[in-house]
């Protein structure tokens, strides 16, 4: 569906269904005022949700385990609205989840729950044939939180605006002893030459790397991708890289840090495999 401009592409849930929201997010609820929401973003291509269960999956589990709670009859009522509500564009559907009204600290009870339609171009198939470049960030420091998809992702931005000013598309963040946690917003795939043949290493979840549906997908589809800890220094001997999520899919490195990949092909023939 093409929404036309009178229709919402925004729902809320409320009285047990998902109701157009021509009203947005009132300025008392936490989620504007705090940043206390969480979110997963679900990309639709050729009229297909994709990973529709992988999302909400980590989506219902991310707001148990920070007491976001949700109606059971609202689990099957957004599983149905995404595997039907179809757009014929391509774009991202959005969840969040806010805390609703209230103190900082008090219990939440109310919470509100949207999904919005974001109609995007998703990086065409010369753009990944192209890759991007990657910068080495020294600021902001992350941590094991950097990776919870909530609504204070103010570092996550200037992050992202910090590599944008040095040349490049996306910038590696690393923990305060030098280890590699994820792009600003994007999981890293990274290919290390061995004796035998190029090994393939993310960072693990515990170091702060998001829970990432594609990312997933590469473990099922590559199953002896490592997680492990990847220092900065480590990165110097990587022979190929790829960022992942939603929006951009799998998409190959060409750069770091102003310095050739040597088998590019590595991350494209990843690139290639997902697009199928």
């Amino acid at each position: 569906m093409t929404l036309p401009p009178h229709i919402s592409n925004t729902w809320l849930w409320q009285q047990g269904t998902l109701q157009p929201c021509l009203e947005g997010v009132p300025l008392s609820d936490r989620g504007f005022r705090y940043g206390q929401h969480l979110f997963e973003t679900i990309a639709v291509r050729h009229g297909h949700t994709l990973f529709v269960e992988e999302h909400l999956q980590r989506f219902f589990q991310a707001a148990e385990r920070f007491h976001f709670p949700i109606d059971p009859p609202c689990h099957q009522e957004l599983r149905s609205f995404l595997k039907t509500a179809l757009p014929s564009d391509d774009g991202l559907m959005r969840l969040f989840i806010t805390a609703g009204d209230g103190a900082p600290t008090a219990p939440i009870v109310a919470p509100r729950l949207f999904v919005f339609w974001e109609s995007i171009n998703f990086p065409t198939l010369e753009k990944v044939e192209q890759g991007v470049a990657l910068v080495s960030l020294n600021h902001p420091t992350g941590n094991s939180y950097w990776g919870v998809k909530n609504g204070n992702y103010w570092e996550h931005v200037c992050a992202l605006k910090d590599a944008h000013r040095a040349g490049a598309e996306e910038g590696l963040i690393f923990d305060a002893n030098g280890l590699l946690i994820s792009a600003s917003m994007a999981n890293v795939l990274v290919w290390f030459q061995n004796d035998a043949q190029p090994e393939l290493v993310t960072p693990p979840l515990s170091s702060g790397a998001r829970d990432g549906v594609i990312r997933h997908w590469v473990q099922k589809k590559y199953p002896y991708l490592i997680e492990r800890d990847i220092h900065r220094d480590d990165l110097q001997s990587a022979v190929a890289i790829a960022i992942t999520n939603s929006r951009l899919g799998v998409l190959p490195v060409t750069m770091l840090d102003e310095r050739r990949l040597p088998f590019f092909s590595l991350a494209l023939e990843l690139a290639q495999e997902y697009l199928k």
